[in-house]
């Protein structure tokens, strides 16, 4: 348990790499481009909350729920 603590410790916590892989091959990876529908969402979500400028906003958290459940937990 230690062991994979100090192992993840040694990652990027932007890009979740380590500088070793990139000292042996310095093409080790190859960047990739994607959207996520979900973040993006969630991203529309706050825009339409903080553009008001209400500072009743702060601290809300924004998250998804599969609509199937949405519905049950009254969620708009």
């Amino acid at each position: 348990m230690l062991a994979h603590l100090l192992e993840e410790n040694l990652k990027c916590p932007q890009c979740g790499t380590r500088r070793e892989e990139w000292n042996e091959d310095r093409q080790a990876y190859v960047a990739d481009v994607w959207r996520c529908y979900g973040c993006e969402t969630i991203e529309w979500e706050q825009k339409g909350w903080s553009d008001d400028g209400d500072a009743s906003v702060a601290g809300l958290k924004f998250g998804l729920v599969p609509r199937d459940q949405a519905s049950r937990l009254d969620v708009k």
